[in-house]
């Protein structure tokens, strides 16, 4: 299951949301040999995605299993992943289970 297909800037890829598994990833398909491999590996939901406008970056909002969501950003191959933002989902003192 695929969604949210963007090209890179410079048309090599096809970066996509795909469920695999438990969690949503982005992964990235080669255009011209139908490739695919994973950027993201977090145990996050993504919900959704975006490239910089040079296509040197990746954007991202994902939701782990207590309902946490993160704004991240990394390089368009999915290195260098750093947190811009990170909302709770619950209050602290509420009690979880995995």
């Amino acid at each position: 299951k695929l969604y949210s297909p963007q090209w890179s800037l410079d048309s090599q890829r096809i970066y996509v949301r795909r469920d695999y598994g438990a969690y949503r990833q982005i992964y990235a398909v080669g255009s011209k040999t139908g490739e695919l491999s994973q950027i993201t590996n977090a145990p996050l939901n993504i919900e959704s995605y975006a490239l910089s406008p040079d296509g040197t970056q990746l954007a991202w909002i994902g939701q782990d299993a207590q309902a946490t969501r993160m704004i991240r950003v990394s390089s368009n191959d999915g290195y260098n992943v750093r947190d811009l933002a990170i909302l709770p989902g619950v209050p602290k003192d509420m009690a979880l289970s995995e």
